[in-house]
């Protein structure tokens, strides 16, 4: 008979895992985004599956340009959990990052029963 077809199905199963395992990481964070109003600009980087994010530019004289607002990031069945951290009085409020696309993040921050969504934009 065929001897090559368990080695054949062994490949079919690999690769498909593989590919699940790809379909259900979250896109790559790491880059350079810009807020809604354009007054806030942020570089996310990784290290080890964990993310942060700090500021890059503020047109806000209140935010620190370095000051980490975005911290321990990591992923959750295929979005970013995590926390913010107010720049003007460093209040830490749970965040959820999903990736929306590869220029665009929606970040949701919550406090107590609220929650606002904004869309970041990715800085060419």
């Amino acid at each position: 008979m065929h001897k090559p077809l368990p080695s054949l199905f062994k490949k079919i199963l690999v690769l498909g895992t593989a590919a699940f395992a790809t379909a259900a990481s979250p896109l790559p964070l790491e880059g350079v985004f810009q807020s809604p109003d354009a007054k806030k600009t942020i570089r996310i980087t990784c290290k080890a599956n964990v993310c942060q994010g700090a500021i890059v530019a503020s047109l806000d004289p209140k935010v620190a340009v370095g000051q980490v607002a975005l911290q321990n990031l990591r992923p959750q069945n295929g979005a970013w959990d995590g926390e913010v951290v107010a720049p003007t009085d460093g209040k830490r409020l749970p965040l959820h990052l999903v990736v929306l696309d590869k220029n665009t993040l929606r970040l949701t921050v919550k406090s107590g029963w609220m929650e606002k969504s904004r869309d970041w934009k990715r800085v060419p």
